[in-house]
């Protein structure tokens, strides 16, 4: 064999060989949230004669599922796939959970635990702590109230292949911020608590609450802040089915073989971020534009550092409670400060959904 081929074999094993060496340093993992599915176990000593007939078997599915940098190897793959037209790029973004659930992938494993990053928590923490001196600076008070994401609220719609843990992406979030004596609202458990209800509290095929959860977490934030005047009664709400939602998840995924829900509206249709209001010469990503709802009082104006989750859905309640409503968008711990000598808030709410809780 000449050197240049002597050259070439060398690097060809090489190639082969770097997977299973950086197995060494990467990171062991038992699930794929691409491929919706538990990984293969490690093989254990066979106990029979049936055992060792497929333990030959058991071992290349373990060294099939395991080895360094799988799933960037995976996620390059699927766009591959999607690039031939061979599978929806879109539909990577979705789970299918349990009993007609759909899930957001983004987020999923860190809001149920199963994988968490303590530096982010504390980048997002220190971004919540930066918040609240600033509203103070601007003489208002502060409150961080992320809204819960699906699975925090019902775990039993994960696929089996989800494994719960705690500490929780946010529950590290909510350390870090309670870090630095920043006023937190853990909205969870008001949420839970309103299960048994028969409330449908989150949509199955859409990646937001319903009206009646957003007013749980509405009812729960107002008692935070000591204004039980703003607590709306559910059953003054005189909900009516609603017509079928047009479903984001749905969409995404390409999954209309599902029926579509119902969900609970208020006598007004379905909430919507006002288009009325909106203060388009602040800088605003993604959706929609800075907005501001005057009410029957002008004071106090809260304002509302979120995204769509209450941008769509607690306008209607702040208008029911006569208060003024402000409203910016949180995008990656970055948002228009603008808005602080724009609307003068007396009250600031950072209410971002808790799968959203990360800095870049």
């Amino acid at each position: 064999m000449s050197r240049g081929r002597r050259w070439l074999a060398a690097a060809i094993l090489a190639t082969l060989a770097l997977p299973a060496l950086g197995m060494v340093a990467a990171p062991y993992e038992t699930e794929s949230a691409m491929e919706h599915r538990v990984l293969a176990a490690p093989p254990v000593v066979p106990a029979d004669a049936k055992g060792w007939a497929l333990a030959p078997r058991r071992l290349d599915a373990w060294f099939g599922d395991h080895f360094a940098w799988r799933g960037e190897l995976v996620k390059a793959a699927f766009k591959l796939q999607a690039l031939v037209g061979l599978r929806s790029p879109n539909g990577l973004d979705v789970v299918r959970g349990k009993d007609g659930w759909l899930l957001l992938r983004q987020g999923l494993l860190e809001t149920a635990g199963a994988q968490t990053n303590p530096a982010a928590a504390r980048r997002y923490g220190a971004f919540v702590c930066e918040a609240e001196q600033a509203a103070r600076a601007h003489g208002a008070r502060f409150l961080f109230a992320p809204a819960p994401s699906p699975l925090e609220i019902y775990p039993e719609a994960a696929p089996d292949w989800v494994k719960f843990g705690h500490p929780t992406q946010p529950e590290r979030v909510l350390q870090a911020a309670r870090a630095c004596d920043v006023p937190v609202l853990d909205l969870r458990p008001a949420m839970l608590a309103a299960k048994p209800s028969g409330a449908k509290l989150y949509q199955h095929h859409d990646s937001h609450w319903t009206n009646a959860g957003a007013l749980v977490a509405f009812n729960a934030v107002a008692a935070a802040l000591g204004e039980q005047g703003w607590v709306i009664d559910p059953k003054a709400m005189n909900w009516r089915p609603g017509k079928p939602y047009d479903s984001d998840l749905v969409r995404v995924a390409g999954a209309f073989d599902l029926p579509q829900e119902l969900v609970p509206e208020p006598p007004e249709g379905p909430s919507a971020a006002p288009a009325a209001g909106a203060i388009p010469d602040l800088k605003y990503s993604p959706y929609p534009p800075p907005f501001l709802v005057p009410a029957a009082h002008a004071h106090p104006v809260v304002l509302v550092v979120g995204d769509s989750y209450s941008a769509n859905f607690w306008p209607q309640y702040f208008r029911r409670a006569g208060v003024t409503l402000a409203w910016v968008n949180q995008a990656e711990c970055r948002f228009d400060r603008g808005i602080y000598d724009r609307v003068k808030p007396d009250i600031v709410v950072l209410a971002p959904v808790s799968r959203l809780e990360f800095c870049r």
